[in-house]
């Protein structure tokens, strides 16, 4: 709700569907709009790869950040004693996110857990397969970093 109510307000105060954003093509209205991207075409070749029947996983968890963010999404996949430590310079927060933080007045903490700020699904993976698991979907068309790492904590999300 704290999406959409963010998002209405700010457009009926400054029509901002027509707005350019900063360093791209496309208007707010637009980047608003765009359809849901799959991932199920970049990442089953992954889990076929190195989720072998009878063999341990390497691929240990996926979420999918929609609604919730960082904070309401990663620690469903999360042991209770695990954190999920998230580098919040590893890459680029795209200009929809920037845009509407500034001009809404909306804190870091408030914007990772309503948006999911550039990264539509995170995937934690063995460290000796992170690497290559970046490559493979950069490979099939897709953004992709390694953001954080698991440590010892209360099954949260630490963004540093």
């Amino acid at each position: 709700m704290f999406t959409i109510e963010i998002i209405r307000k700010h457009q009926v105060k400054h029509k901002s569907e027509h707005i350019r954003l900063p360093e791209c093509e496309e208007t707010v209205g637009d980047a608003l709009m765009k359809g849901h991207r799959s991932y199920f075409k970049a990442v089953h070749p992954l889990l076929k790869r190195y989720n072998l029947p009878r063999k341990t996983p390497k691929i240990k968890a996926m979420a999918h950040i929609t609604g919730g963010g960082f904070q309401d999404n990663i620690p469903r996949s999360l042991p209770s004693r695990l954190d999920a430590r998230i580098e919040l310079d590893r890459w680029p927060i795209p200009p929809l996110f920037q845009y509407l933080a500034k001009a809404g007045k909306v804190s870091q903490k408030e914007m990772f857990h309503v948006f999911n700020m550039g990264i539509g699904l995170t995937m934690t993976v063995h460290p000796s397969i992170a690497k290559s698991c970046v490559q493979s979907l950069k490979r099939r068309g897709h953004q992709a970093w390694p953001i954080g790492t698991i440590v010892q904590g209360k099954g949260q999300v630490q963004l540093v």
